[in-house]
């Protein structure tokens, strides 16, 4: 499977649970190769607080390494890649006895997984399952920030 395929099908998951929210999944060349998986609640911009995407409710980055010799997007991918959560968390209210926080997060349980690239989608998507069951479960129990709860209302509640 060629990256351009493989991007398509990562964001056709997300795109299944999360419809009007953003994910991306890019190639970074930096200190090598990278696929960074990036979801989001809001669609964009302006609907990230402050226009500061790192403030979205949900708060996640995915990297696969990449082979760095000889390996560019046209080729296939390699048969043995590694899925690595940098961040897997929704942002909610704190609990009472800690008010004097602004939020907390709350980590969405996911497993390091290595395999070929439908192996990596299969993970990818339990991920994004229990994303949505995380963060589906916080709005019914009010328990978003309320800009989070308002954003969740107009884009899911009728889903």
């Amino acid at each position: 499977m060629k990256f351009k395929e493989f991007q398509d099908r990562i964001m056709a998951v997300y795109a299944a649970k999360f419809p009007k929210s953003l994910c991306t999944c890019t190639l970074i060349k930096g200190f090598g190769k990278y696929i960074i998986i990036d979801c989001y609640l809001g669609a964009g911009d302006d609907e990230f607080p402050h226009r500061i995407a790192e403030n979205d409710a949900i708060y996640t980055k995915l990297t696969i390494d990449l082979p760095t010799r000889n390996w560019t997007e046209e080729n296939e991918l390699p048969d043995t890649m590694t899925l690595e959560a940098i961040r897997n968390s929704i942002k909610h209210k704190p609990p009472q006895d800690e008010s004097y926080l602004y939020c907390k997060y709350t980590k969405v349980s996911f497993r390091k997984t290595t395999g070929d690239a439908e192996k990596i989608i299969k993970a990818f998507t339990r991920f994004v399952d229990r994303l949505h069951n995380e963060i589906s479960e916080q709005y019914a129990n009010d328990n978003l920030l309320p800009d989070d709860m308002e954003l969740f209302a107009r884009k899911y509640e009728r889903c």
